[in-house]
This record gives structure tokens, C-alpha cells and sequence, in this order.
């Protein structure tokens, strides 16, 4: 008797929340956006900066991902600095 009452209640399924992925803005003057995009970055400091991240146990792609950005994006902007159009854009 308890069995059929247990079969008998609906069966709630709960979803797991959807889990953030930080996005990290690089912001460059110089270096390609092609160099400083991806898990594995021709670029040396962005590199180093995801090696670091990794050493922390994050890993791209599903704990953060870049948006590299280079000067023309900035540019087409009309930002006046590229701190007040990064404030604007990343927050």
C-alpha cells in the first residue's frame, strides 16, 4: 500500500539553474584581435593570462570566455577614450 501511494505523486523535475560564463574584455591597441582570440592565444600576455586562469581550475569556455577588441572597433565607436567606451560596453 505505501509503494502505490509512492507511484502515485507526480515526479517534479527541477531544472539546474543555467551556469554564468564571465565574459573577459581585452582591450588592445597593437596586437591583432585574431591574436589575442580563443582558448590558446598567439598572444604572449593574453596567454599568460589564461594560463593563469587555468592554474586557478577555471576553464574556457565554460567558466569564462574573451571579447578581444582592437582599436578600429573602438574607433567606429566614437569613444573619445577607450576607458569610458569599455565602461559602456562591458558593463
Amino acid at each position: 500500500m505505501i509503494a502505490g501511494g509512492l507511484f502515485a505523486a507526480p515526479f517534479a523535475a527541477e531544472a539546474q539553474p543555467a551556469r554564468k560564463v564571465a565574459r573577459i574584455g581585452i582591450l588592445s591597441f597593437s596586437t591583432p584581435v585574431t591574436d589575442m582570440s580563443g582558448p590558446e592565444p598567439r598572444s604572449p600576455g593574453v596567454n599568460a593570462l589564461l594560463r593563469g586562469l587555468r592554474e586557478l581550475g577555471r576553464m574556457y569556455g565554460r567558466d569564462f570566455v574573451t571579447e578581444p577588441r582592437g582599436a578600429k572597433a573602438i574607433q567606429r565607436c566614437g569613444a573619445a577614450k577607450p576607458t569610458s567606451w569599455f565602461v559602456s560596453r562591458w558593463t
